[in-house]
């Protein structure tokens, strides 16, 4: 069913991207969230990532917001930063996304703490219900629909 909730995505690189553009593919509601409102503006002007996956164009119901504070409140989150990245990520923007839940898309552990994304997550954000999504990391190949299945309809049951 169509609209059950819009999804966002904090990560704007090809990864990040790629899972954007499959979760609003057929017309459902997601946002992404860009680490700088320059590029944010460039992705909403041309509906493409250039710099990351410019052979994808973004689905008209894919939304593109520069500033984590101005990304839908209350949606379920999909984090995709690099493991090294997401402790700073979580603690910076941790009153924007407390309480959701937060979809870890990266692998690996944090070098400074041994910690995995899941634990990471409850760590820095203990309001949080956390999450880790794992499976195929080829961003051209999901912003193509090679998995679609396994993505947008994961999220959307």
């Amino acid at each position: 069913e169509r609209g059950k909730s819009m999804i966002t995505v904090f990560g704007a690189g090809a990864f990040g991207t790629s899972l954007a553009i499959s979760l609003s593919r057929n017309g459902d509601p997601a946002a992404l969230v860009a680490r700088s409102a320059d590029h944010a503006s460039e992705m909403q002007k041309t509906r493409v990532n250039m710099r990351r996956l410019a052979d994808a164009p973004l689905p008209d119901s894919l939304q593109v917001f520069g500033d984590v504070a101005d990304a839908p409140a209350g949606s379920p989150c999909i984090l995709a930063v690099p493991m090294q990245k997401l402790s700073d990520f979580l603690a910076e923007h941790s009153a924007a996304i407390e309480g959701r839940t937060l979809i870890a898309a990266c692998k690996g552990i944090d070098l400074k703490t041994g910690l995995g994304p899941i634990a990471t997550i409850n760590s820095v954000v203990p309001t949080a219900q956390a999450a880790l999504l794992t499976g195929p990391s080829f961003a051209a190949d999901i912003a193509s629909m090679r998995h679609e299945t396994q993505y947008s309809r994961i999220f959307r049951s």
